[in-house]
């Protein structure tokens, strides 16, 4: 915002430029670490793509070579497919049919054989055999295939070994997907658009509220991923004309995007482009939500 006027440009750009040109000059001399901290401020404020895009590179080099950033980038993962093209034998053993899938690249399939299709409070937590594949592999398989709850147990984990200040764009991207899962992406873009509501929105409750469980039921009997309270799954439900509704339903997690979604435009529409108003609650003297919490 400071770059866009003419006053805050030219307070900017000479920082901006000084900071680039100090990390170059680091890289240069094998001080790394230097490079980094510069390459890092100067990201901040660099204004074009192709700054942006040098700045990257340097940040990539210094990784390379510095411990606990370079640790990084052993977490990958070759195409799961072509892991088993490589040795049919090792999956065939234990699920032929997972197995098959994957060698179709057929992820969400096969993660649905290994982790189960239940989407409801049955739902095992832990896959029921790991095919082979080690634990990141099949952590990026879950992901995959919109088992984001067991993806994410395995991620958040591994947040405190990774330096704060390493850059998400750099990451191996199986990698930066296990620390922000996108799961049911059909439901929530078809519900969000109906509804008018940030996707991203929602998908952030979902996190906060579940860690994309979807059958997890709290003390005050909040069910499912967004974990609506029976009250608010009922009228949500009323309102979507979902007829014979249930309050188990608020597990399968298609039903809860499309409550929550609903739930959320109705938020917006009681505090217009507040979303962090929208996420605490409803007003209590509000008389169309004066009854209900928020989730």
């Amino acid at each position: 915002a400071l770059a866009a006027t003419e006053r805050g440009r030219r307070v900017v750009e000479p920082i901006a430029r000084a900071y680039r040109d100090q990390s170059r000059k680091a890289l240069n001399a094998g001080n790394y670490r230097q490079a980094k901290d510069a390459a890092n401020q100067a990201l901040r404020l660099a204004q074009d793509e192709s700054s942006r895009k040098e700045l990257r590179a340097i940040l990539r080099t210094c990784y390379g070579n510095l411990s606990g950033y370079s640790s990084v980038f052993n977490y990958r993962t070759t195409d799961l497919a072509a892991m088993f093209d490589a040795d049919p034998g090792r999956a065939q053993t234990r699920s032929p049919l997972a197995a098959s899938l994957l060698s179709l690249g057929l992820y969400d399939e096969a993660a649905d054989e290994i982790f189960g299709t239940d989407s409801g409070k049955s739902r095992a937590s832990r896959p029921g055999g790991t095919l082979g594949l080690s634990p990141f592999a099949l952590a990026v398989l879950a992901n995959r295939g919109d088992h984001a709850d067991y993806a994410i147990a395995y991620a958040e984990p591994l947040l405190g070994s990774i330096p704060a200040d390493f850059q998400i764009s750099l990451m191996p991207r199986d990698l930066a997907e296990l620390f922000y899962p996108a799961p049911y992406r059909n439901a929530l873009l078809k519900y969000c658009s109906e509804y008018r509501v940030d996707p991203r929105l929602v998908l952030s409750l979902a996190r906060q509220e579940s860690r994309f469980k979807p059958g997890v039921k709290s003390v005050a009997s909040a069910r499912g991923l967004l974990q609506l309270i029976p009250e608010t799954a009922q009228a949500m439900a009323n309102e979507a004309g979902l007829k014979g509704f249930r309050l188990e339903d608020a597990y399968d997690p298609y039903i809860a995007v499309r409550l929550g979604s609903l739930y959320v435009s109705r938020l917006m529409r009681e505090f217009p482009g507040d979303t962090y108003a929208a996420a605490a609650g409803p007003r209590d003297d509000s008389p169309a939500w004066s009854s209900w919490s928020c989730w």
